[in-house]
């Protein structure tokens, strides 16, 4: 009976194995962003179609897929034809669809299909700060050349081995100099971050980054052709496609459905908005009408970091890349976007907006003739820069000793915006109220009014080498005039808010010699968490928050992702958590009730034992 049990077991084995389910369709893609979100387009497609589905998604780096495919450990990834090229040791092919031709031939023998494009070139792109390139005036790589100092670079591993397309090689091609003690290799979010606080001069990093964008870094053009066409498109295993008949039709469905401006607003999505790649490929899909199944999407609410309106610029302001960077530091896996508010302190105090980035003199309220009072609902939450004072004229304008005093039409930028709040302050100072006319508009439209005559002036809050600056300086007779007198009539009394600073010669095209001006402390605020701070008293005091304030803990996060390390200026409201230093605690001299108790206790029930003692000894003597 036994022996029956044993044999009936083993043929049950036998028949569940011979039922087991076919080989499931392996996917893998690199570590890249973009090659995971690719990766799982293909896999929901070929889901749709009843193909069995494994994701390995990541699998490796370009070298690990590239092995893995020709082992069978992966049947399907997507690739980008000059990494091809590369892989193979053929030199740069610049035309694309010869370069599509030779990988196909250089592949075949391997059994390995490339099929159609998707419709991105994602090539290597050497990247910096807007500030930077149009101070030095560098548009080109080969520009790089002619800096004094070696570029300290930031840069993925891969790209640092590369031996055809990689730093070395590109050094040698462009005869760089490159600051070999200090080159930084990491995740692409902590090399863009590294980028922003300077702590890097250039990184390389990919044509559909959603950073670029996001931050208005600038592109250098690769003036020499160093590096090849990167279009990505599906590369698979013979096998694969005599297994899955369905999977080429699938394929051929996605060939040219992609272009570098969409595949960045994916990549921003998982990259900054804290998406799941494979959540971002399925609403990608349903949005193209390629997939019918809606994906479980996870609850994920915007937070929104409220600023005043401003100009739209050619590139992205530096301070609103740090506040954000810093923000979604803090707040890992949230959706944090940037909107503008007419009244950024209203939005945040109602709960339109998480947090807010603020100049200093959003923190008074000014009337004339009157000392400008704080506002109690807000506090500063940590420093993200500072911006400065721009008056920008004509050079054959109004005399530089009394260029305030001279001006009768002032363009200002937006109404509501930082520069025409500080507009309306420097006219109060100077007891210039309705002497000067206050004009709204564009950066770039007032810079043509004034050269046509219809304004004096235009004043610009900016952080210094301002990009939208230095351009119009490089371009047009400009001129900056310098805010002088403010050390007198106890103005920065009034004021203190405003330091006195000075932008240094050569700091634009143009500026030959320093220019006096004042600067302003840029914060991220929220709430206030607490009331009788020095200033406040008015009516506004006794309003009812809509929203509690941050948390300490929520304050150091930020201060720590920002990372400056510098102290909210005293004259705000605001917990300097990040100069808080470690203290040694005392007990203080007037213990708590119980404690008082549990010593009386302890000191009656030590005597009474010293008692015992004594009596005892004096009984046996």
């Amino acid at each position: 009976m036994k022996k029956l049990i044993v044999v009936s077991l083993l043929f049950g084995l036998v028949f569940l194995a011979s039922c087991s389910p076919e080989r499931r369709l392996q996917i893998g893609s690199k570590f890249i962003t973009e090659n995971m979100i690719l990766a799982e387009i293909m896999a929901a497609m070929a889901e749709q179609a009843g193909i069995p589905v494994e994701r390995r998604v990541p699998y490796g780096n370009t070298f690990d897929c590239q092995e893995g495919i020709k082992a069978g450990d992966i049947d399907l990834y997507p690739e980008y034809t000059g990494t091809g090229l590369v892989m193979m040791g053929v030199p740069a092919i610049q035309d694309e669809d010869k370069a599509m031709r030779e990988v196909k031939r250089l592949f075949e023998p391997f059994n390995l299909r490339w099929h159609d494009r998707l419709g991105i070139n994602n090539s290597y792109v050497l990247v910096m700060l807007s500030n930077r390139a149009a101070r030095h005036g560098i548009v080109n790589i080969s520009q790089l050349a002619d800096e004094k100092k070696p570029e300290r670079f930031g840069m993925g591993e891969e790209f640092l081995s590369r031996a055809v397309d990689g730093l070395n090689a590109m050094i040698r091609r462009y005869g760089l100099k490159a600051d070999q003690d200090n080159l930084v290799t990491d995740d692409k979010k902590k090399l863009y971050h590294a980028l922003l606080k300077e702590q890097v001069d250039v990184v390389v990093g990919y044509s559909t980054d959603g950073y670029i964008e996001e931050f208005g870094l600038t592109v250098l053009k690769d003036d020499r052709e160093f590096f090849p066409p990167y279009e990505a498109a599906p590369l698979v295993r013979e096998e694969a496609v005599k297994a899955y008949p369905a999977l080429m039709p699938i394929l051929k469905m996605l060939s040219g459905v992609l272009d570098n401006k969409t595949m960045r607003l994916l990549n921003k999505r998982v990259e900054m908005d804290g998406l799941d790649p494979r959540l971002v490929a399925e609403e990608f899909l349903m949005e193209k009408k390629l997939l019918d199944t809606i994906p479980e999407e996870k609850i994920r609410k915007k937070m929104l970091v409220a600023m005043p309106p401003s100009s739209p610029s050619r590139r992205f302001s530096l301070i609103k890349g740090v506040a954000l960077e810093a923000v979604r530091s803090a707040n890992p896996g949230r959706h944090v976007e940037l909107r503008e508010f007419p009244d950024p302190v209203a939005a945040v105090l109602k709960g339109k907006a998480f947090i807010a980035v603020l100049g200093a003199e959003s923190f008074f309220r000014i009337h004339p003739d009157k000392l400008p009072k704080l506002d109690p609902r807000i506090e500063a939450l940590a420093v993200v820069g500072h911006r400065m004072i721009h008056l920008i004229g004509k050079k054959d304008g109004p005399n530089p000793a009394g260029a305030l005093m001279e001006i009768q039409r002032l363009g200002v930028g937006l109404e509501g915006s930082s520069s025409h709040q500080v507009a309306g302050i420097l006219l109060d100072a100077y007891g210039l109220t309705g002497e000067i006319a206050l004009k709204f508009g564009l950066f770039e439209e007032q810079i043509r009014a004034m050269e046509e005559d219809e304004l004096d002036a235009i004043l610009k809050m900016a952080v210094l080498e301002d990009n939208q600056i230095s351009l119009s300086f490089r371009e047009r007779n400009l001129a900056l005039k310098p805010i002088t007198g403010w050390n007198q009539e106890d103005r920065q009394f009034r004021y203190p808010f405003f330091r006195l600073s000075t932008i240094s010669a050569g700091t634009y095209p143009e500026v030959d010699g320093p220019v006096e001006t004042l600067s302003a402390q840029v914060v991220l605020a929220g709430p206030c968490s607490q009331k009788g701070h020095l200033g406040d008293g008015g009516p506004g005091s006794a309003i009812q928050l809509a929203r509690k304030y941050l948390p300490t803990a929520m304050k150091r996060k930020l201060v720590k992702a920002i990372g400056t390390g510098e102290s909210i200026d005293p004259t705000l409201p605001g917990e300097n958590v990040g100069r808080i230093s470690r203290r040694q605690k005392h007990l203080p001299i007037n213990p708590s009730p119980g404690t008082s108790i549990l010593s009386a206790l302890l000191l009656f029930g030590l005597g009474f034992l010293i008692y015992r003692l004594l009596k005892q000894d004096k009984e046996e003597t």
